[in-house]
């Protein structure tokens, strides 16, 4: 007996060692992966994990203060259900992140080392919170076999449209608003240690709580390929918010087809796969619908202070917000007219809080605290203004104003990818099935009801709000800019739909159709995606058969190589760039100025300065050199308020500077002052 432990011990040793031996050997000479192929899977690895934790982390520091504010604030967190509780953890912990950036950012400490120690200070603070937030987020990705196939379809094709979404992500930077200012400014703040005014690019001065984080994850990771999955999961906790608020008015199978709605739109999908800050709001949205639902069952001014801050944290990820905050207030006016003053007081007080640290950073740098509506500010005037918004360029100046009366089909069916006017592509219904409320009326429950009455409230502030500002500017018609629609509009639309299956069968199975109608939008969605991304080499650039490079010039074509062409200036030169907002790949070593609104020209010669005079200007504030954007100065020619003036600008800069070399394509062409100027 003393002899069978040591002889046992001493067997399993042997046999450990021999089979850690063997797959040593044999893997040295079968080797899976190559050296590269290895750092790139890690890269990627990193590049998931850190916005993972960056999520999780404001999951927890949202859960941690609400836990302490509930029982101040009478709050029954325990109405709520999983899905609706992440996310609303993680909807109020983002700006809790955000302005932890944004204290290292004004004073100087925005750097790796200083990012990850105060993430590390605040994952220690908040460490109890965190593993329960992940805890419940382990439950709730446990998926349950469905009842019924329907249910099962939606549930595969959710988890195919994340998963392409996820290698979307993963990419390098190409689009368009990333390169002119989401990843700009992170970029700049890291490269500086610090968060500066920008007086060449504006939309640098916008509040930046999403943007914040892009910057947080690529101080760790030290990748911009990092940024957009901060994005993805994001996205992802708004859909687990929609998720929740329609399971609980309508089950599970409605839980499924509100998020299914919103995959099917495609440019909703595409989205996920990039580094903007629109799935924020829809987060924002889906969490303060969740929270009226709570308000409207009991009236509790605790739910009200939660509806502030989550209303001032949506306008500090984007000033489209102030919609959502007019509906809000509306709802709150409506549905309790008596306690309608006390309850906008605490909502407004709440929600002005919440975006406080917004307002002091853009009072410190831009001089104006919602920089640049109302106040104006550096480098900013009414023609500026003018310019941005594109005013008189709306539906009613296009002669489409039929349109604004049916603004929900239009868009869905005018509505494409890069379109001239709502430029976004929808799903069939996810604006549209909403409608069909009225024909189902009968057929929900009085809570069921109740819900319908707040979205309709909510959805009509927010419709107003579209039709003005599309009627009147041309920036206005843009369904992106209203995206706050979309999670409401999902979720009454799937409990539409759901109401459907308790018609009569007779004389036709309505609820049938329709749901095999929407099953179809799903397979076309998905065969629409996985063409996109098969289309623009997505696939190829992750595993690595197309190089960056090769990616980067198929998407924006010369653009990404013009830029790393300025890499063979002198260090310290300042390029001023004609005719193009973008500025990311712009080497760090050189200076770029880019063209925010197209009017740098422009906006000199309206003022009364002479070709020689505005070049005189430029050279004077600095400028080396000058990027000539010859395809962006043709294509904003219809657009522009003084064509006159931009019609001059080549033969002007061909006759007052010196050409230096011109891109292969003609599209660009570096500029700079004769010798002696």
């Amino acid at each position: 007996m003393r002899n069978r432990f040591p002889t046992h011990a001493l067997s399993a040793l042997v046999m450990l060692l021999a089979l850690t031996l063997l797959l040593i050997g044999y893997y040295w000479v079968h080797k899976p992966f190559s050296g590269p192929e290895l750092l790139t899977a890690l890269g990627y690895a990193l590049d998931v994990a850190v916005p993972f934790a960056l999520i999780a982390l404001a999951g927890a520091a949202g859960r941690a203060a609400l836990g302490r504010a509930a029982p101040r604030l009478a709050l029954p967190l325990d109405s709520l259900n999983r899905a609706e509780r992440l996310a609303l953890d993680v909807a109020l912990g983002l700006p809790v992140l955000s302005a932890l950036g944004l204290l290292l950012g004004l004073t100087g400490l925005y750097r790796p080392a200083a990012i990850a120690l105060a993430l590390l200070a605040l994952t220690v603070v908040v460490r109890r919170a965190l593993w329960a937030w992940l805890r419940d987020a382990r439950a709730l990705v446990r998926i349950a076999p469905a009842g019924d196939r329907t249910t099962s379809f939606m549930i595969g094709f959710t988890l195919l449209m994340l998963a392409l979404a996820l290698i979307h992500s993963l990419t390098p930077v190409y689009a368009w608003d990333a390169l002119v200012y989401h990843v700009v400014e992170p970029s700049r703040d890291l490269l500086a240690g610090r968060m500066t005014a920008s007086a060449d690019n504006f939309y640098l001065g916008f509040p930046k709580a999403v943007d914040m984080l892009f910057g947080l994850a690529m101080g760790i990771t030290g990748r911009d390929t990092s940024t957009a999955p901060v994005h993805f999961f994001i996205g992802v906790v708004a859909l687990a918010g929609v998720a929740g608020a329609a399971r609980r008015l309508a089950g599970v199978q409605a839980a499924w087809l509100a998020v299914a709605l919103l995959l099917a739109s495609f440019n909703v999908w595409q989205l996920f796969g990039w580094q903007y800050v629109d799935l924020a709001q829809v987060l924002y949205a889906a969490v303060v619908f969740i929270v009226l639902l709570r308000w409207e069952s009991a009236r509790l001014l605790g739910w009200v202070v939660v509806l502030g801050v989550l209303c001032g944290a949506a306008f500090s990820v984007k000033y489209t917000a102030g919609a959502l905050i007019l509906a809000v207030a509306l709802v709150l006016l409506v549905r309790a007219p008596r306690a309608a003053p006390r309850n906008l007081l605490v909502f407004g007080l709440a929600a002005g809080l919440a975006y406080l640290p917004w307002a002091l950073r853009g009072l410190l740098l831009y001089g104006n605290p919602i920089y640049p509506y109302l106040f104006g500010g550096l480098n900013w005037d009414s023609g500026r203004m003018t310019a941005f918004s594109q005013a008189g360029r709306g539906l009613l100046a296009q002669g489409r104003a039929p349109e604004l009366l049916t603004l929900p089909f239009s868009a869905t069916i005018l509505g494409f990818d890069y379109g001239d006017a709502y430029a976004f592509t929808l799903g069939p219904f996810l604006l549209t099935a909403p409608f069909m409320l009225p024909f189902v009326w009968r057929r929900l429950a009085h809570e069921q009801r109740q819900a319908v009455w707040v979205g309709a409230l909510l959805l009509a502030v927010l419709y107003v709000y579209w039709a003005i500002t599309a009627a009147t500017t041309g920036i206005g018609m843009q369904t992106r800019l209203v995206i706050a629609l979309l999670p409401l509009s999902a979720v009454l639309g799937a409990l539409a739909i759901t109401a459907l299956e308790r018609m009569p069968a007779r004389p036709v199975r309505v609820g049938f159709i329709v749901r095999a109608a929407i099953l179809l939008t799903m397979i076309t969605s998905a065969a629409e995606a996985l063409s996109y991304m098969t289309a623009q080499r997505v696939f190829s650039v992750v595993t690595g058969e197309t190089s960056r490079e090769d990616f980067l010039f198929y998407n924006i074509v010369t653009y990404a190589a013009t830029m790393q062409g300025l890499s063979e200036l002198p260090a310290g030169s300042q390029v001023r760039i004609l005719y193009d907002t973008r500025s990311y790949y712009c080497p760090p070593q050189i200076i770029c100025l880019p063209d925010a609104l197209f009017d740098q020209w422009s906006r000199r010669r309206a003022a009364g300065m002479t070709p020689e005079e505005v070049l005189a200007d430029w050279r004077a504030a600095g400028d080396d050199y000058l990027l000539y954007f010859r395809l962006g100065q043709g294509a904003i020619l219809p657009y522009s308020y003084r064509p006159e003036y931009d019609r001059q600008v080549e033969s002007a800069l061909q006759a007052g500077l010196t050409e230096v070399w011109t891109s292969e394509d003609s599209r660009y062409t570096l500029f700079t002052w004769p010798a002696g100027e």
